[in-house]
Parts: structure tokens; C-alpha cells; sequence
């Protein structure tokens, strides 16, 4: 996936409750997390590191968004969604280069280690 791409939706939601409750409605990383992990768009698709540290800057917006709303349970379930069909989906991942899974691991161990229950989908 295009680094831009991830930018972009990290710009969009960062602050911004209208594009989170969008994202959420349409099950946006649910079907997104279907498309990439789609043998064929995986094929055309080389995730770099650039892009998973992009992915991460995107789970930071998404959470970060989620400590300074606490009382919404719209903004924890859109970041559980995004953490499940993303972050989880290891059909995603399991073609990738060593470097690129590395980078992921610790991202999902620092969100673990961070909030434990965000491993409960």
C-alpha cells in the first residue's frame, strides 16, 4: 500500500470524529484488510518499512484520538477494528520481507504491552 495513501488516512482522522464515525459505519479496515490480504492485490503490492512505520503513524492517530475521547466507544471500536483487520491479519503480512514483519511485531507487542485488552477483539 501506497505510504501517501496510509498518510492520508491518518491526516483524516486525526481529530476529526466525523471521518472515524465514516470509517467505522462503512467498516472501512475490515474491507480494506480483505483487499490486502487478497492474493492477487498482494502480488502488485511490496510493503516496505516506510510504509508499516506509516501504518503505525496511522494506529497512533487512531489511539491517540481514542485517550482524548475515552468516553466514546466509537473511537475504541473503530482503533480495535483497524488493530484486528490490520495489524492481525497475518494473510497480510505473511509474504512480506523479514524487515518489513519485524517492524510489525513491535508495533503490535508496543500496543499490547501499552493496553492488553486490545488483544480481545
Amino acid at each position: 500500500m501506497n505510504m501517501k495513501v496510509i498518510s492520508l488516512i491518518a491526516d483524516l482522522v486525526r481529530g476529526n470524529a466525523y471521518y472515524q464515525t465514516q470509517l467505522l459505519q462503512t467498516r472501512f479496515f475490515e474491507i480494506m484488510g480483505h483487499l490486502l490480504a487478497d492474493p492477487q492485490f498482494s502480488k502488485s503490492n511490496v510493503w516496505s518499512p516506510q510504509a508499516v512505520v506509516c501504518l503505525e503513524e496511522l494506529s497512533q492517530a487512531l489511539y491517540s484520538f481514542n485517550d482524548a475521547s475515552a468516553n466514546s466507544p466509537t473511537n475504541e471500536m473503530l482503533f480495535r477494528q483497524f488493530f484486528r483487520h490490520i495489524y492481525l491479519n497475518f494473510r497480510i503480512w505473511n509474504n512480506t520481507d523479514i524487515s518489513v514483519q519485524k517492524i510489525l511485531l513491535h508495533s503490535i507487542y508496543s500496543h499490547v504491552k501499552k493496553d492488553p485488552e486490545v488483544i480481545l477483539l
